[in-house]
């Protein structure tokens, strides 16, 4: 449930794309990445699982001409953020409360991605005073509600369970991938190319976009692959509290060729949550939101 970070490519002179740290008031190191206009309006970008936020690079120049500042932090033991105990989905919450207050803003818009969805969920239920609007693109559905692990492709799937059972072999195995992809990264390039359809296999064509999606895999490994086995617990259960409860704006993005997240954990969101907007991508696959960039950021201010 990861994402490509895919076109744009780093500025000569500039720390487009480059990790940052930010000291919380529970006293943790969160690290983050920044894109887009430093002085535009927030929209805090959750990653996908395995990931890191290195992977929202795609969407800088977007974000830069719709005049928004795009956050993009690692979740705890991700990245270079500080690891905490294993938590459900909903505590999450109280995490971007405190990153958002760290960085001294106060209202915000939330986009999540694919893994990164549940954790948006969780910040439109638990902070509908400051969260303006969410996207969730291709989001992981609630298993144990509306959806299980079997409806995901196998790896993860097989990780999520994992994760939940066995939680020393699900850290080795992802730490051993880690390894490997960093030593030869021709192979989860290849990986990530043949779970593409159609519509997407031209953002991640060219080697440039390649080599960054290698590096949104990898960084999420810097300190160790505990938090994405956490990631992956956390998503593998039901999230600790109703979606019918919440009161912010949603819109749900899916393409109907994704065979990574099944469209029906999109409509299966989009019927529970009250003010909640479907748009289906017609022949897009799980990283359709690479192509589709502006009409989710436009869709945070309508």
């Amino acid at each position: 449930m990861a994402m490509p970070c895919v076109g744009a490519e780093r500025q000569a002179g500039t720390d487009v794309g480059e990790v940052r740290a930010t000291r919380v008031a529970s006293g943790r190191d969160v690290g983050y990445y920044e894109f887009g206009d430093p002085s535009g309006f927030p929209v805090i970008a959750l990653h996908g699982t395995p990931a890191s936020g290195a992977g929202f690079l795609f969407a800088h120049e977007s974000a830069r001409a719709h005049g928004l500042r795009l956050l993009a932090p690692d979740r705890p033991g991700v990245g270079r953020s500080d690891l905490v105990k294993r938590r459900p989905v909903r505590a999450y919450a109280s995490d971007l409360a405190e990153f958002a207050d760290a960085l001294g803003i106060d209202r915000f818009a939330v986009l999540g991605y694919s893994g990164g969805g549940p954790f948006a969920c969780a910040a439109a239920y638990g902070l509908p005073h400051r969260v303006q609007s969410v996207a969730v693109v291709a989001g992981a559905g609630q298993i144990g509600v509306w959806a299980t692990p079997r409806e995901s492709d196998v790896m993860d799937w097989f990780f999520m369970r994992a994760a939940r059972y066995s939680p020393f072999v699900a850290s080795g195995l992802l730490w051993m991938v880690a390894e490997v992809a960093k030593r030869v990264p021709q192979i989860p390039s290849l990986s990530i190319a043949r779970e593409l359809g159609e519509a997407d296999r031209d953002a991640f064509a060219s080697p440039v976009n390649r080599e960054a999606a290698v590096r949104m895999f990898t960084d999420a490994f810097v300190r160790g692959s505990r938090g994405a086995v956490d990631d992956y617990a956390a998503i593998a259960e039901p999230w600790g509290f109703d979606v019918e409860d919440i009161r912010v704006p949603i819109y749900v993005f899916q393409g109907d060729a994704d065979t990574i997240v099944p469209l029906a954990h999109a409509e299966a969101l989009t019927e529970r949550v009250p003010d909640a907007k479907l748009v289906v991508w017609p022949g897009a696959g799980h990283f359709g939101v690479i192509t589709h960039i502006d009409e989710v950021f436009t869709s945070l201010f309508d």
